[in-house]
């Protein structure tokens, strides 16, 4: 990873750093990230930036990170170089003003947490290799768990991946295709559509389904199948992202007791957000946009299908997310380093690691001090598939070649702490169905006191605590005596939904936003009475409450009916 840093008083840090596999020549030319320091006025931003040409737009809802586009020379008329700086000299132009804590470029991050075979015989049944199977359920003594507790709908676990087959028949009883959201693509500027053709000039049509055809504003075909081609990296197998949220959302919903394909962790709901594309990497700004997005609708379990390096932007998106209460599950990573990449590598977050059926660790898992657990993830040997893990899939124009029809439904095998993250994800979903009162930290301690151990006695920096096992975490779960008390980290909003008034209940200032962000109440906390700071009455609809104090991100949501 390149990477280079300045430092402007000591509260800026304006970072150069490739995340994941990227390089900071594949950034989006253009595009900057701020995020301003807590006593910056937006006007003060804006009038910054219009002296410079460029043009500043809020891309999130709640959160406050803005995306500057910058004017900088056509790329038909000089050189990739001459983009280059003029593209860091304004990232630095932007540090110097000393209105941000930081300024970083808007980089994609290309993760390393799947492993895609590419076997001719793909989703096929020649051979007994071939035939799926779900033998990580008796690893983790799944089927003991099922006897106390199945899941709950009311439970929602937001996968945050490439999309997912929201109709594939082994899912979509468990899928909330409604709350969830499509981020990739989107107009980057005309600079990078044009150093890059074919690849980033797309829109974001909002749908986190994976399909072919469809009149969703994409035409036909749906860029979701990916396009046969390896458009990232010819190092890369073609679309080989495709079918990760879906393989992600078998294992931890798919429909049990259908007598089809697979049995999944928990009956919950499955909310799809869409930020990775079919060839395994997304932006900075369509990564935080699903964290969010994750955090507004209330998820209670958020898996992200991501494993890069430090990445200032996404820390604040992690660390924001899970003070709204969200546990998530992220992987450790596939690179077999001994330092996990993040944002499992976040203290915030539950980092995810790869064992064998023989209670191995996987060889490309990533070991390090963050571990916490580790799942049935697959093997491989000679770098090839020995142990796969199965699941739902969709399939890509790449698989045309191996006689399937773009968006068909079909059965997927890989290796990975994807997959193993997935699996957590599942047992999790069981957990807070047993016990929805749990916090994410209590969620945390619950699976790592019950893990098997493995492999060192006590913890260890390749399989953490252990072993998952969801027998034993659900079993604590019902014990009266380990019922935590609920926590007083919700802002508690009572009646709602609400006619006349409601009551804020939380330390502090808050400021009340409608669903588009926009800011129409600043007031103590306490009696609302449905107007905007004008004194008009506010419309019916959903309302966001967030305190407005520095650092806390929590978020509630009351629906005022009229």
């Amino acid at each position: 990873m390149r990477c280079r840093a300045v430092q402007i008083a000591a509260a800026l840090t304006v970072a150069f750093c490739a995340v994941g596999f990227g390089e900071p020549s594949d950034m989006c030319y253009g595009e900057i990230l701020v995020r301003p320091n807590s006593d910056t006025r937006f006007e003060q931003i804006e009038k910054v930036v219009i002296s410079g040409g460029d043009r500043i737009t809020r891309f999130l809802n709640l959160w406050d990170i803005y995306k500057i586009q910058c004017r900088i020379p056509n790329p038909l008329d000089v050189s990739r170089t001459t983009i280059e700086i003029a593209y860091t000299e304004r990232i630095e132009y932007y540090a110097s003003t000393r209105l941000f804590r930081w300024v970083v470029p808007n980089y994609p991050l290309v993760s390393a947490s799947f492993h895609y075979p590419n076997d001719p015989y793909f989703g096929g049944f020649a051979g007994a290799d071939t035939i799926p199977d779900q033998h990580y359920l008796e690893l983790i003594d799944a089927l003991s768990a099922w006897d106390y507790q199945t899941g709950l709908p009311s439970i929602r676990v937001g996968v945050i991946s490439s999309g997912v087959d929201i109709d594939h028949p082994d899912l979509a009883a468990n899928i909330n295709p409604v709350d969830g959201y499509d981020f990739v693509g989107g107009v980057h500027g005309s600079v990078e559509e044009a150093l890059n053709p074919g690849i980033y000039s797309m829109q974001e049509d909002g749908n986190p389904d994976i399909h072919y055809f469809g009149d969703d504003g994409w035409g036909e075909p749906d860029p979701s199948c990916g396009n046969g081609l390896s458009d990232y990296d010819s190092t890369y197998s073609p679309d080989r992202a495709v079918s990760r949220g879906t393989a992600a959302a078998g294992i931890i919903g798919a429909e049990i007791d259908n007598d089809f394909m697979f049995a999944g962790l928990a009956q919950c709901t499955i909310v799809p957000i869409r930020a990775i594309n079919a060839e395994g990497w997304g932006y900075t700004s369509d990564v935080l946009q699903a964290l969010e997005l994750a955090s507004i609708l209330d998820i209670d379990i958020v898996y992200i299908d991501l494993a890069v390096e430090d990445d200032i932007v996404i820390r604040y998106g992690i660390d924001s997310l899970f003070t709204c209460g969200a546990t998530i599950i992220a992987p450790s990573g596939d690179t077999g380093c001994d330092t996990v990449l993040f944002p499992a590598g976040y203290d915030n977050c539950i980092c995810v690691g790869s064992c064998t059926s023989e209670l191995d660790k996987s060889i490309f898992s990533n070991s390090g001090t963050h571990i916490g657990i580790v799942a049935p993830g697959g093997e491989l040997e000679w770098g090839e598939p020995a142990e796969l893990i199965w699941s739902t899939g969709v399939a890509s124009v790449a698989d045309t070649s191996r006689g399937y029809s773009p968006g068909e439904h079909i059965a997927y095998s890989g290796v990975g702490t994807g997959l193993s993250a997935a699996i957590v994800a599942g047992v999790l979903a069981l957990v807070r169905a047993e016990n929805p009162s749990y916090t994410n930290s209590e969620c945390y301690s619950i699976i790592t006191t019950t893990a098997t151990d493995i492999i060192e006695p006590g913890w260890d920096n390749e399989s953490g605590y252990g072993l998952l096992n969801a027998y034993r975490a659900v079993r604590l779960a019902q014990i009266e005596e380990y019922r935590p008390r609920p926590q007083k980290n919700s802002i508690e909003i009572v009646p709602n939904p609400f006619n006349v008034s409601c009551r804020i209940e939380t330390p502090g200032t808050v400021g009340i936003f409608d669903i588009s962000g926009r800011l129409v109440r600043t007031m103590e906390a306490g009696i609302w009475d449905g107007l905007d700071n004008s004194g008009e009455n506010l419309p019916s609809g959903i309302y966001l409450i967030r305190p407005l104090i520095d650092g806390d991100n929590r978020v509630a949501r009351v629906v005022l009916m009229k």
